[in-house]
């Protein structure tokens, strides 16, 4: 209410009657000082922005709040997990890699072994495209 009386640049007794709201509410507002918690919260939320960017955005509200606590900050999970939310900070998941095949990667594929078995286990093959080469 205070800020919309300020920037509309209204009357300030005719808004307070219309509302119903006793001006010195209104002046109260006004001048009013952050208290020592919303400083306390935007210190931490500061700090929980840094460390999260220089993580890259990997870091989740767990693994934020264990450099916190080394640090000599008395905060607990939930509220990290809060500030996070408010910042609208969200870590991103890296999915394992699971070794894995498309059919279109083997449809045409060449015979390397050029003849064919007469018996069996005589000529064995086997899959290593998930190893990791130099050549890629």
């Amino acid at each position: 209410m205070a800020q919309t009386i300020q920037t509309l640049a209204l009357n300030v007794r005719l808004s307070c009657q219309l509302l119903d709201v006793p001006e010195s509410s209104y002046y109260e507002r006004i001048n009013r000082h952050p208290s020592k918690t919303q400083l306390r919260r935007q210190y931490l939320s500061l700090k929980i922005s840094q460390l999260f960017n220089a993580n890259r955005g990997i870091y989740g509200a767990p693994k934020i709040h264990h450099p916190l606590l080394k640090q000599g900050e008395k905060v607990g999970l939930k509220l990290v997990q809060k500030l996070m939310k408010q910042l609208q900070l969200k870590s991103v998941v890296i999915k394992k890699f699971k070794p894995g095949y498309s059919l279109s990667d083997h449809i045409n594929q060449k015979n390397l072994i050029q003849t064919e078995p007469t018996k069996k286990n005589k000529v064995w093959s086997t899959d290593i495209t998930y190893i990791p080469t130099q050549q890629g």
